[in-house]
Formats: structure tokens, sequence, C-alpha cells
């Protein structure tokens, strides 16, 4: 499973903040921020501020497949 893949699939559990996703997946948070933005990009996850703070809120856009159905 690539680095994307596990972000998509933590992602569809629940929206979150890059420095939570990057705890969760082993990863440095400037990765999973680098990562994010890719996938923001590819318009499969979107970015909102969390109120006055600095942080971010990524959530998977309406269009993403997080986790592909396994294929008989």
């Amino acid at each position: 499973m690539t680095n994307h893949e596990k972000i998509l699939r933590d992602l569809s559990i629940s929206q979150s903040t890059a420095d939570s996703i990057a705890g969760r997946i082993g990863l440095p948070t400037i990765a999973v921020e680098l990562l994010l933005r890719q996938l923001i990009a590819k318009q499969q996850v979107q970015a909102f501020p969390l109120g006055t703070t600095n942080l971010l809120i990524y959530r998977l856009t309406s269009g993403s497949i997080a986790i592909k159905p396994p294929t008989a």
C-alpha cells in the first residue's frame, strides 16, 4: 500500500489534521503535508481551516475512492 493510499484510508474513517495522520501512519508531519498537497492537486482531498488556528482539516472529496472494493 502506498503512502497516498494510507492517507486516503485514514481519511475514509474521519477528517483529520496532518499531524494526526502522520502519527497514525508513522511518517513525519512534513511528509504527510506534502502528500496531502499532492492529493489535493488530484482532487481527492480537500483542506479547510480549523477556526482561527493555523491548522488545516483534511477530508476526502465526494469523488474519492479511498478503499477499492475487492474483486471477485
